[in-house]
């Protein structure tokens, strides 16, 4: 069975065959790894990379790096 993280549940609901009620915890509660969703869950805007502090922003590449990176190995 294809399990869906994210979606429409009426389109999820009509293709499974097992009863949508489960003995023990909800799916929710269990925890997926992926990302929280929910009642209980605060959403917070995105911060993208050009607007990080400078104490989070990458440091330049060095001239070493930038050498192992081209490297090649064939």
């Amino acid at each position: 069975m294809i399990k869906f993280r994210k979606g429409s549940r009426d389109l999820v609901a009509g293709a499974t065959s097992t009863p949508s009620t489960l003995s023990g915890s909800s799916p929710m509660q269990r925890g997926t790894g992926g990302a929280a969703t929910g009642p209980g869950v605060t959403v917070l805007p995105t911060i993208e990379d050009i607007y990080l502090p400078p104490r989070y922003q990458r440091r330049p590449l060095g001239d070493k790096e930038i050498e192992y990176i081209n490297v090649s190995y064939n």
